[in-house]
């Protein structure tokens, strides 16, 4: 399994805005990655820069570095309700 051990700064900041847990083996990654852009193809159409930058983070460090500068560069309400959508979906919690 390929964990790494510390993140960098992008990763740490992108693990604050949406929980992407990118310490985790490439494969987890990869997958919440995924499912964040799927969620923002949805959002804001699948022609959005940001839906092709998170496809290539999926691997890329860089791609990564930019996605989340796009995201910070989001309208608010938009940005928020993007990551409480994918908490919500990530983290569901199960019901009794």
């Amino acid at each position: 399994m390929l964990v790494a051990d510390t993140l960098s700064p992008i990763q740490s900041q992108f693990r604050a805005v949406f929980g992407v847990d990118l310490r985790a083996d490439l494969f987890e990654r990869s997958a919440q990655i995924g499912r964040l852009c799927g969620l923002c193809a949805a959002m804001l159409r699948s022609q959005h820069p940001l839906v092709g930058l998170l496809r290539r983070a999926e691997y890329d460090e860089a791609a990564l570095e930019q996605a989340l500068d796009i995201v910070s560069r989001l309208p608010a309400l938009l940005r928020r309700r993007i990551i409480a959508t994918f908490g919500a979906c990530q983290w569901a919690q199960p019901r009794d």
